[in-house]
């Protein structure tokens, strides 16, 4: 089953030679960060340099390596768009523009297909 948590979350450190559904989540917030990867979850050269170039714009130790501060940084538009709301009193109408809102802010682009929280995330 899908889990909502687990498109902004990481388990360990991915680093090249590693395979995998993480792998490929990694690649696609890369891509939708503007890195052109392919999304086949090998964590190969390509995915290495791009996440080299990611740590460095964002003024992280570029050593190729997603921790997990790396992969926060790189699932940050998501996780502003899904930030708890304070609004006590609302309707539930207002609640829900507000939270379009929000994850408007955040540039919201559709990757890949699939359940809500995978078709569509935000850069």
């Amino acid at each position: 089953m899908f889990e909502p948590g687990s498109l902004i979350t990481i388990d360990r450190d991915y680093r090249k030679r590693d395979k995998g559904g993480k792998v490929k989540l990694i690649q696609e917030w890369l891509s939708l960060h503007g890195f052109g990867l392919l999304l086949d979850g090998d964590f190969g050269s390509a995915t290495e340099s791009a996440v080299k170039a990611f740590q460095s714009q964002h003024l992280l130790p570029a050593d190729g390596v997603v921790t997990a501060t790396v992969f926060a940084a790189l699932a940050r538009p998501m996780t502003e768009a899904l930030k708890p709301l304070s609004m006590p009193g609302s309707t539930l109408g207002a609640r829900v523009a507000a939270y379009a809102r929000q994850h408007l802010a955040q540039h919201p682009r559709e990757l890949g297909g699939g359940t809500w929280g995978r078709g569509c995330v935000c850069t």
